[in-house]
């Protein structure tokens, strides 16, 4: 099984955009673009991997699970 993810908000974007105007910057070119206009939070990415592993899931044989706010769906 694939995960295609969106932009997940964690800490290392802190470290990448260091300059906050730069991240004032991304984030505006890049929360438009999504329907859902929000970041990917790490917990939505460890329910689905929960739910996989689960008895719930037991016929998903594979796949590919986008976590994207919707951006690829448009």
């Amino acid at each position: 099984m694939l995960y295609a993810l969106g932009i997940v908000d964690t800490p290392i974007y802190d470290k990448i955009w260091t300059e906050e105007e730069i991240k004032s910057q991304m984030m505006a070119q890049y929360i438009p673009a999504v329907p859902t206009k929000v970041m990917i939070k790490p917990e939505e990415i460890a329910e689905l991997a929960y739910f996989l592993c689960g008895d719930a899931a037991k016929n998903a044989t594979g796949g590919t699970y986008v976590l994207d706010g919707g951006f690829i769906a448009q």
